[in-house]
């Protein structure tokens, strides 16, 4: 499998219309919850108010992917979308959502093009409202043989394939955007939580921890704005540029110490966040994510720090460097993690 994002909001969200992005590329007012139902996982999930919703731009396009999510939903006098596939154009091109349901139940709806005004490709029985859902999905846009699958709770729930010649995309046959949205409702009844993105396989149950610097790590090189290094770049979930390292000297290295990971299956990947900025005229201008494995530190791709504003970095590792196999909770339990800078 190859990872393309995952989320389980155990970051910061913004909670409102703003440029301030966090994880997600265009956020439209959810609000990141504390104190999750059971069947969410983490300390935080994300939840969405009267036409509020959250979507994600991938820095390439896909002609095929799989997204798993956990989702609940205790209002159904509206359509919630349970996830839309965006082309490179920002037109909706596939959606699955739910329509107006009765009895406390509701259905899902596949579509090409949007939920309000796309045309219905297939629908599904009814599910109960109130109830954590798993739902995944398998989505191919092509205008000759799509695909759109869906499993709910590891059930086959819908069922278009390649061989049925159904048109499943509105617009160009790639996707670059995903998004998740609760339109049409009068009150706070549609939460979200692990949202994980695949370019290769169905995904399954999975789940997020978050891992944040504790103490100091083997490399204290960069300079902080106040206090120890570590205590600059621990928040959560609410980020605080107020304080920082920084660093222009290249190869300059600080790694931290970080949580535990309990209770953990097997680890598909571990992702890493970090926030930049560049002020004046820098030597160097790149940064690169450091792993600290054993006593050896391996890095990450290079990424540019583009400008005065902060922006949000990351990378998926899927694989331990070290070991070049999965990871382990022994190797996450003993990491360090840090930040290099690169010319």
């Amino acid at each position: 499998m190859a990872r393309v994002f995952g989320d389980g909001f155990e970051l910061y969200v913004p909670t409102g219309y703003t440029t301030d992005t966090g994880v997600w590329s265009y956020p439209f007012s959810p609000s990141q919850s504390s104190s999750p139902p059971v069947g969410f996982s983490g300390s935080y999930y994300c939840s969405f108010g009267f036409n509020c919703g959250i979507a994600n731009t991938f820095e390439t396009t896909y002609t095929e992917l799989y997204a798993a999510l956990k989702w609940k939903t205790t209002a159904i006098d509206g359509i919630h979308v349970v996830i839309a596939f965006c082309d490179s154009t920002g037109a909706i091109i596939g959606t699955l959502c739910s329509g107006i349901g009765h009895a406390g139940k509701f259905r899902l709806y596949a579509k090409r093009g949007e939920a309000d005004s796309g045309t219905s490709l297939a629908s599904g029985e009814f599910l109960d409202a109130g109830h954590i859902h798993l739902i995944e999905v398998h989505y191919k846009p092509s205008d000759t043989a799509g695909i759109f699958q869906v499993k709910v709770n590891r059930q086959t729930y819908l069922e278009i394939n390649s061989g049925d010649g159904i048109d499943t995309t509105s617009g160009l046959e790639a996707v670059q955007r995903i998004g998740f949205a609760a339109w049409g409702q009068s009150d706070n009844g549609l939460s979200i939580d692990d949202v994980t993105v695949d370019d290769s396989d169905w995904i399954g149950n999975t789940c997020y921890q978050k891992v944040l610097p504790t103490g100091a790590g083997t490399k204290t090189e960069w300079v902080p704005s106040t206090g120890a290094n570590y205590a600059c770049v621990d928040e959560n979930p609410t980020w605080s540029d107020s304080d920082y390292i920084s660093t222009d000297v290249s190869g300059e290295i600080d790694t931290y110490a970080c949580n535990d990971v309990t209770g953990v299956g097997t680890i598909q990947s571990l992702w890493m966040y970090n926030r930049t900025a560049s002020y004046g005229t820098p030597n160097n201008d790149y940064q690169n994510f450091v792993m600290r494995i054993g006593g050896t530190e391996y890095s990450g791709e290079g990424e540019l720090v583009k400008s005065i504003a902060w922006s949000t970095h990351r990378q998926v590792f899927e694989l331990s460097p070290a070991t070049s196999s999965a990871w382990t909770s022994g190797e996450i339990n003993a990491i360090e993690l840090g930040v290099k800078m690169a010319a």
